[in-house]
């Protein structure tokens, strides 16, 4: 299958949501290109478009996947309908009205957990979950003894600093079962 990834934007979530996967793809082998201007991309299978928001544009992309039956894929792991001050990009807000409409002319939507893709599926059902998750060939844990206290790692952008709380709120079955337990954030 050839895949294309298409993005406005050329993020960290673009490396989670697009560069990580397509590098497992294409270990499957799949041909996956990013449009990302670096080389020409053959003519797809599947389109995945990720932050894009000017709807005219992705509109007519979405329209020309159509009319040669290549599927459009619409991946948002934002939701729309949030805003607030540690979470703004003008980008977003900008076409924020206008994400809903992508949405609806989407073949799939993917994003990132159970909770949103329900609140998604007001816009178009066929919602996929896709969780973000660390590469493995970039993450190597060191080994750690058996005992001492469990620790839980988070990081996130200064835009993920209001999702602190459920992070550090651990289920307290799983601290009566550790001697103690440490919270290391990363903002």
């Amino acid at each position: 299958m050839n895949i294309l990834f298409c993005s406005d934007a050329n993020s960290d979530s673009s490396k989670w949501r697009a560069s990580i996967p397509a590098r497992y793809l294409a270990r499957r082998g799949h041909t996956v290109s990013l449009l990302d201007g670096s080389r020409e991309a053959g003519a797809p299978d599947v389109v995945v478009f990720a932050r894009m928001y000017r709807i005219e544009a992705v509109l007519q992309l979405f329209a020309w996947c159509k009319q040669r039956g290549v599927r459009a894929v619409y991946d948002l792991d934002d939701n729309p309908e949030s805003k607030h001050a540690f979470n703004y990009d003008p980008a977003i807000d900008k076409h924020r009205a206008q994400i809903p409409v992508l949405l609806a002319h989407a073949d799939l939507v993917t994003t990132t957990t159970p909770q949103l893709a329900e609140h998604l599926r007001k816009w178009n059902p066929n919602v996929a979950v896709i969780p973000n998750s660390v590469d493995p060939e970039e993450w190597s844990p060191r080994p750690r003894p058996p005992r001492g206290a469990m620790r839980i790692g988070w990081t996130g952008g200064g835009s993920h600093f209001l999702d602190s709380p459920d992070i550090v709120a651990f289920p307290l079955s799983a601290i009566d079962q550790f001697m103690s337990v440490q919270v290391r954030q990363a903002i």
